[in-house]
């Protein structure tokens, strides 16, 4: 312990841009934003990945000049942030599905409120990302994460700090994606209750006497659960195909920065 203590006193430059690093990246999770998190155990979990990492990784400080400084900690702090957003694009994704099916299903009227983010925030969509956060821990994708933190401290220093145009594209082909993968994960429900709105318009015309306003409520709730219970297993195949790609995802953007 001393020794540690020694090695962190003697390289305090290192010690404190890996824990830039590693608090932007935190920062930027889903899971340690909002208030959901005790500030005292979010400080306590980045101390603890620092302190593990300090003696693994090695980051050759930047010429002496408060500028250089300045530019070497905004760039931990981008590198953290991009990290971070690689990983929480997934879990957008999946809350994006999430209120694609209860905005379908009528259920944006019935929102919860989150006081964690101080907002109004889907049913569906909290119970979708609640599934994707026990996916993420379920299959180890922490683990993935992790690992891509530690290499992200192979990049070689460069003293300039620019956003790249092949980092632009990727960040705009990955929020592309994330679309793609929300409407995946809503399409069952939609479609199906999009053509069970085209039937009931169609019994309407043909038995006038029913009363399809009152009878299109409970119906429309009701298949849309059965739809969204019945098409869960699909909902945990893609978020975890897209976790088991984290680490390429998030090694492809280390590479374009």
């Amino acid at each position: 312990m001393d020794q540690l203590i020694n090695a962190i006193v003697n390289n305090q430059t290192s010690f404190l841009f890996i824990m830039t690093r590693v608090s932007s990246f935190l920062a930027a999770l889903p899971m340690m934003d909002g208030r959901s998190l005790p500030n005292s155990v979010k400080i306590l979990l980045v101390l603890s990945i620092t302190l593990v990492l300090f003696p693994v990784v090695h980051i050759n400080p930047p010429p002496p000049g408060l500028f250089d400084w300045m530019t070497a900690f905004l760039r931990e702090s981008l590198i953290g942030l991009l990290m971070g957003f690689g990983t929480r694009v997934i879990f957008a994704a999946v809350e994006l599905g999430g209120e694609i099916s209860g905005l379908q299903m009528g259920l944006n009227v019935a929102n919860l409120y989150d006081p964690a983010f101080s907002r109004q925030v889907s049913l569906i969509g909290k119970f979708e990302v609640f599934i994707a956060v026990m996916i993420f821990f379920g299959i180890n994708a922490h683990h993935i994460v992790l690992q891509a933190l530690v290499s992200s401290f192979s990049i070689p220093y460069k003293p300039e700090m620019n956003v790249s145009s092949s980092l632009a594209q990727y960040l705009i082909r990955m929020t592309g994606e994330m679309f793609m993968l929300g409407m995946k994960i809503g399409i069952p429900v939609l479609m199906t209750l999009l053509m069970t709105a085209v039937a009931m318009g169609i019994l309407s015309r043909v038995v006038p006497q029913i009363q399809i306003f009152f009878l299109s409520f409970p119906l429309t709730i009701g298949l849309g659960l059965l739809i969204l219970g019945a098409s869960t297993s699909m909902i945990i195949s893609l978020a975890s195909r897209e976790f088991h790609n984290l680490g390429g995802v998030l090694n492809e953007l280390l590479q374009r920065v």
